[in-house]
């Protein structure tokens, strides 16, 4: 994976993706361009979604149905709260908005078996998705 410095703003670059934030599996990759406010897919299907003033991504992940962004409602705010979108891999419509009382902390998502895990800035960690999953698998 290639670096490039361009007006001081980190970007980073994998096969045909490049942002300043990059997710990937073996054949998809999402980017996240910060000037353009741009999410872009490239894999099975290829497409782009603007993320809507003042918000703005600071952490973004795959699962096997989504892309999962995350990140701050208005970073200008005197306390900043946050927002986690869930897009559809295929098309990119957003299917869940969920706001948060914190801003996202860079790169603070993960995902583990039908769970996806959210690190805010005022320390709480939020855990959404299948209970029922999560309580029938035993740790690996």
């Amino acid at each position: 994976h290639d670096l490039a410095l361009r007006k001081n703003i980190q970007t980073w670059t994998a096969q045909d993706a490049s942002g300043q934030l990059l997710a990937f599996s073996r054949n998809e990759m999402v980017g996240y361009e910060a000037q353009s406010r741009t999410l872009t897919f490239k894999g099975q299907s290829t497409w782009n979604h603007s993320i809507p003033k003042p918000q703005q991504v600071t952490s973004l992940i795959l699962t096997k149905a989504h892309v999962v962004a995350a990140g701050s409602r208005d970073r200008q705010a005197h306390l900043a709260q946050g927002v986690l979108w869930l897009l559809g891999r295929q098309d990119g419509k957003v299917t869940k908005t969920i706001e948060l009382p914190a801003e996202v902390v860079f790169d603070g998502l993960a995902a583990s078996r039908n769970q996806v895990f959210v690190s805010s800035q005022d320390g709480h960690l939020y855990c959404f998705g299948s209970k029922t999953r999560a309580s029938k698998t035993s740790p690996e």
